[in-house]
């Protein structure tokens, strides 16, 4: 990785704490997800963190009496193929980034994100930084509650960067749905703008690179076979007002979400299960509250939009 010429520098990347708003979760986080060893992805060289990465997050808007523990274990990203040291060659490194973090997202689908910017090696040696201290009032172990586990970078990404690098509206696309995933804890109706926004682009994009399936014409038909190729009926039906969620939003001020009700807990409701049938009882949410429902088509959303971006 080596270059003489070039500016070689490094950052960090992560998974971004983020609040559990409503007692809902909404972007999902898997604390013991280790990257195996060392990976190349373009011009890049990731290197999995020596250690966890401990944050603490109030607990608000619930309480401000209380805090949460956030553990992850970040990524060292190195290049030395960047320009001359200075803003441009900052300004292309972290766009190398961004391209990274929306690919990791898409994979492990969770907001990852850019957690230290791009540094010269001049300045600081590659490392990650030390936990933070537990607050004072925190009575629980201070360190990671589940061990690391090695996992490897998904085998079709480097592939996928090179998609990425080639087609400014696939790149476009993906940076949208990644913009939802970041938005969702607080600001789930602009979410659901972006999620529906990826998923029309993407359907559009398929239809121009000749798949028979979508067709060329009405965007509403478009949308609505796209769905169709990476989801259930169920799905499907869900979905189906999701164009007017979106619009009631993005042409109306609508808010769908939490927005308005930030610090209220969802009710769960049980249902039975059935020893005989092998059906274990559970907690679902309450699909009569416009709320709760609302929350369920924007995770839906989400999750037909990245597999959609993972079919193109």
């Amino acid at each position: 990785m080596s270059n003489a010429a070039g500016y070689h520098w490094w950052a960090i990347i992560g998974p971004i704490p983020s609040p559990t708003v409503g007692g809902f979760l909404v972007t999902p986080h898997d604390q013991g997800r280790r990257l195996a060893g060392t990976a190349h992805i373009g011009p890049l060289r990731l290197t999995g963190g020596d250690k966890p990465l401990v944050e603490w997050l109030t607990c608000e808007p619930h309480t401000l009496f209380g805090v949460s523990k956030f553990v992850s274990w970040p990524i060292i990203v190195e290049s030395a193929d960047g320009g001359e040291r200075g803003t441009p060659a900052h300004r292309d490194a972290s766009r190398l980034l961004h391209r990274l973090v929306c690919l990791l997202a898409i994979g492990w689908d969770e907001p990852w994100q850019e957690r230290c910017t791009p540094q010269s090696l001049q300045s600081l040696s590659p490392q990650i930084p030390e936990s933070w201290p537990p607050p004072p009032y925190w009575h629980g172990p201070p360190g990671p509650d589940l061990p690391g586990r090695d996992e490897p970078i998904p085998s079709w990404i480097p592939a996928a960067w090179d998609s990425l690098a080639g087609d400014e509206v696939l790149s476009g696309i993906a940076s949208f749905w990644h913009q939802g995933l970041l938005a969702s804890p607080r600001h789930p109706s602009l979410a659901a703008v972006a999620y529906t926004a990826a998923i029309e682009r993407a359907a559009f994009w398929l239809a121009a690179h000749g798949d028979e399936r979508i067709p060329a014409v009405s965007g509403r038909r478009r949308v609505d076979a796209a769905i169709a190729l990476v989801s259930d009926k169920d799905e499907a039906e869900l979905l189906k007002p999701l164009y007017a969620v979106r619009s009631r939003t993005a042409h109306g001020g609508g808010l769908h979400g939490i927005e308005t009700v930030t610090g209220a807990f969802f009710s769960l409701k049980y249902v039975p299960g059935d020893i005989a049938r092998g059906i274990r009882p559970v907690l679902q949410s309450d699909l009569t509250d416009p709320l709760q429902m609302f929350t369920r088509r924007l995770q839906t959303a989400r999750s037909v939009a990245r597999r959609l971006i993972m079919h193109a």
